[in-house]
């Protein structure tokens, strides 16, 4: 008989809560409803044989593999479970909290016996020892003390005088009440009454003592004694065998030796090697000390997506939560980016018929190991989680708190060990609780607190019949809500992608739903403009226009000099003119090769009111480099100073002197020239620094300009602005800068190379010269930041660019003195400047 493959099997139909014993020759089983399907009844029929057998070994007492549980003697000594062990080490680090809370609230309706509850309670408290239990420090190790008190308190809270909102604030801080391991009763009864016949239970239990399928016990076998006490009675329940810490006791008595290595070796090698924390996107750094702060939103599943997920979960050979699991994987990993991740997902690790009635802290936590490939087909994978779930479950006896001590994996205290995300799911039919004639409406139980969260995600879902609800609890400290709400959203876009095509690749099945998806491809790349100014009309033309608008205001300001926009317009039409009488034409290429100064502008314009095409020529330019860019741009006449033109010797072409021929300029006419000029003509050719090759000269037309500066809406420009001019005009930089500021009536401050270099010097001169916009390299702006965090917080705009940003100073400039407008910007020079999206 193949005893794993029906082990695996048996293990399938626990998942769907299928429980199945033996009755001498028959075989018998309890269902939820709806999930004995023909193809398990067919099955369990045709090998009815072999699972008789393998069920009378595995309850076999002579059997080493599954020991009897046996009472122990009670003594001083008393040792807790490996679960119990870590929360009282978490207890001892933290100090207490209700992070490992567990509330339940009842809302009873009728007249309630107050008297037949007191015992009900006191009848729990002495059939469970765990409910009467404490934990003492000896010595520094942990021990546990049974009260043979069994009276507890039911504290009872009279509320009618309160508001709805007062009351809900009682419940509140009975549900995070803190519980002390050593002297509170880690139990507690509060009756909130309402009024006569309208009360409110809430029974707050601490983790250590219990678990989720632990409540349901305590809240059936609470109903079932009340209503005999109700009724004068005496409840009648079979006397448990054994006890939680009878468990506690065999468990470490068990876990040893060759079972022991045996269940350590098989997690050591599922474990080996996993990524040290999973990097979902978070919107907040990660605190380097978890606080458990979180919060939880509701997760719809609609009843036809639960049925096409069950379908395909049949046709798979899986169950609904090994489908939900691997497309929760999926998520995970198109988020993170990682393909190896792991998840957590609790289980109620009652294996055996002793612990099934018993309170106490029972749960364990399997680590399910998920590789993705994203050219595997979705039902590949599936198969894969599904043999890796079920190979947890085969392995699960070994305690997550005992896996984590032996594996000892990297330790931080920003995160959780060995993951960080958990999938938690619930298929136990919920009992029905009998209040006698009393209408009683339970509001479920809230494990780890309110608000509070223990991992950075855990999904938790609860499944009913064909009813699945959930709530995705999460790390406020790392998330915020519109975050968490987008990822249900394409947790859901994933499940419905996988009902409609369950044969698809990863790498197809879609994310993103259908509005962030017209977002994408259709709103974000709207690029159509309306212009204020005609995309036709050249810069120089704007340029004029501006001069009508505002001819008094200061243009240009450098050192002592200032020009108005009416004596900057003269001198570049003086400077037309005079390149015309030397015989330049339309669409000549002219280089300037000037110091940066007011010069440079003139120039800059002058040319272009031509009709022709400027090439800035840093003059700290090596030689071979300038005469390279001369060459390739087959430049027609360069403008420079007569301190500067030594360096041009080898220059064949002409030079213009603005220095020596200043008096045949100042004579030439101050009137706009007459060009039948567009916005498709060139303005200027640009080259790029030849990083990876031989540098390349850009052509850029006015019209592409005009769409950098003007009628932005990335930032705004008017007369009331003052504009740094940092940037060298052979850095594609200064076009923002130069034309930024004067095609909209902005100062133009220039500022030296020098002006730079000491940071300190640098920030008083903005702050002197009123600057409020500046665009500076990524470079400059990380300097500094470095140095003076604070410097930008006088500026409307700061755009910065170049590079990629380095997060560390961008967060040192928001949380100490960010400027009104923070823009991080960047394009080839090809783009004109940075990428635009108007």
């Amino acid at each position: 008989m193949d005893y794993k493959k029906i082990q695996k099997f048996l293990l399938e139909l626990r998942d769907l809560d299928i429980k199945i014993w033996s009755d001498g020759d028959l075989l018998r089983y309890q269902a939820p409803k709806g999930t004995m399907t023909p193809d398990i009844l067919q099955k369990l029929q045709e090998q009815k044989a072999e699972i008789l057998s393998f069920l009378c070994s595995s309850v076999s007492t002579k059997n080493d593999n599954f020991p009897a549980i046996l009472p122990i003697k009670r003594n001083e000594k008393l040792r807790l479970s490996f679960a119990q062990e870590r929360l009282w080490f978490i207890n001892q680090l933290e100090g207490n909290s209700p992070l490992y809370n567990i509330s339940s609230v009842t809302k009873i309706e009728g007249n309630l016996n107050i008297s037949a509850l007191e015992k009900a309670i006191q009848h729990l408290c002495e059939r469970h020892e765990s409910l009467r239990t404490n934990f003492v420090n000896q010595s520094g190790k942990p021990f546990l003390r049974i009260s043979e008190e069994t009276k507890p308190r039911l504290e009872i809270v009279k509320t009618q005088h309160l508001s709805p909102r007062e009351r809900e604030n009682i419940i509140e801080q009975k549900r995070k009440q803190t519980l002390d391991l050593e002297n509170d009763r880690l139990v507690q009864f509060n009756l909130i009454q309402i009024s006569p016949t309208e009360n409110i239970l809430v029974i707050l239990i601490h983790h250590i003592i219990s678990d989720g399928w632990s409540m349901g016990i305590l809240k059936e076998e609470l109903s079932r004694f009340y209503q005999a006490y109700s009724e004068n009675k005496t409840p009648n329940l079979p006397t448990l065998s054994i006890q939680y810490l009878d468990f506690a006791a065999w468990q470490r008595k068990y876990l040893q030796g060759e079972k022991l290595n045996k269940q350590l070796s098989y997690w050591q090698k599922q474990l080996e090697g996993i990524p040290p924390l999973l990097e979902l996107p978070t919107d907040n750094p990660r605190p380097p000390q978890q606080t458990y702060q979180g919060k939880s939103l509701k997760l719809n599943l609609s009843s036809q997506l639960i049925k096409q997920l069950k379908q395909i979960s049949r046709e798979q050979e899986s169950t609904l939560f090994m489908t939900v699991l691997t497309v929760f994987g999926i998520l995970l990993s198109k988020y993170s980016n990682q393909n190896d991740l792991v998840i957590g997902t609790p289980i109620a690790n009652r294996n055996y018929s002793q612990c099934e009635e018993i309170i106490g802290f029972f749960a364990n936590t399997l680590a399910v190991r998920i590789n993705i490939e994203n050219n595997h087909k979705f039902g590949e994978l599936l198969a894969q989680v599904k043999e890796t779930t079920l190979g947890a479950y085969e392995h699960q006896d070994l305690p997550f708190e005992k896996l984590v001590e032996e594996i000892n994996p990297e330790r931080s205290l920003s995160h959780n060990p060995i993951f960080q995300v958990m999938l938690a799911w619930n298929n136990t039919p919920e009992k029905e609780e009998k209040w006698g004639d009393l209408m009683v409406q339970s509001q479920g139980f809230q494990n780890r607190g309110m608000g509070n969260a223990k991992f950075d995600l855990l999904l938790a879902f609860k499944e009913q019949g064909e009813k699945v609800t959930g709530v995705l609890n999460y790390n406020s400290d790392l998330f915020n809500e519109v975050t968490i709400i987008r990822m249900i959203e394409h947790f859901q876009v994933l499940l419905s992608g996988i009902t409609n095509n369950s044969n698809q690749k990863i790498s197809e099945l879609e994310l993103l739903t259908k509005a962030e998806k017209k977002q994408i491809l259709f709103d974000w790349n709207n690029s159509k403009t309306n212009y204020y100014y005609s995309k036709e009309k050249c810069i120089n033309q704007l340029f004029e226009e501006q001069v009508i608008k505002t001819p008094d205001n200061i243009a240009v300001v450098f050192k002592q000099e200032n020009l108005t926009y009416q004596q900057l317009n003269e001198k570049a039409n003086q400077l037309a003119y005079y390149l015309r009488k030397l015989g330049i034409e339309k669409d000549c290429f002219i280089g300037i090769f000037l110091e940066r100064s007011p010069k440079l502008i003139i120039s800059m314009l002058a040319i272009l009111k031509l009709g022709c095409a400027y090439v800035p020529l840093d003059i700290n330019y090596p030689l071979e480099r300038l005469y390279f860019m001369l060459e390739d741009a087959k430049i027609n006449l360069i403008i420079t100073e007569t301190k500067l033109d030594t360096k041009l010797a080898k220059y064949q072409g002409n030079i213009v002197n603005l220095d020596v021929n200043n008096n045949l300029i100042t004579k030439q006419s101050k009137l706009n020239l007459d060009n039948k000029l567009n916005g498709k003509n060139l303005a200027y050719i640009i080259y790029t620094s030849g990083s990876t090759g031989k540098p390349k000269g850009v052509k850029i037309t006015h019209k592409s300009v005009n769409r950098l500066v003007c009628n932005c809406n990335y930032i705004n420009i008017n007369s009331s602005d003052k504009i740094a001019q940092i940037a060298n005009t052979s850095f594609d930089a200064a076009t923002f800068e130069i034309w930024g500021a004067l095609l909209n009536g902005a100062q133009l401050i220039i500022f030296l190379p020098e002006n730079t270099l000491e940071i300190n010097l640098f920030i008083n001169q903005l702050r002197k010269k009123e600057i409020n916009r500046i665009f500076i390299t990524t470079a400059l702006l990380n300097q500094i930041v470095s140095i003076k965090p604070q410097a930008f917080t006088f500026l409307k705009y700061l755009l910065f660019g170049g590079e990629k940003a380095e997060i560390k100073w961008i967060r040192e400039i928001i949380n100490k003195g960010k400027p009104e407008n923070l823009i991080h910007v960047y394009g080839p020079t090809e783009n004109t400047t940075f990428l635009v999206f108007c």
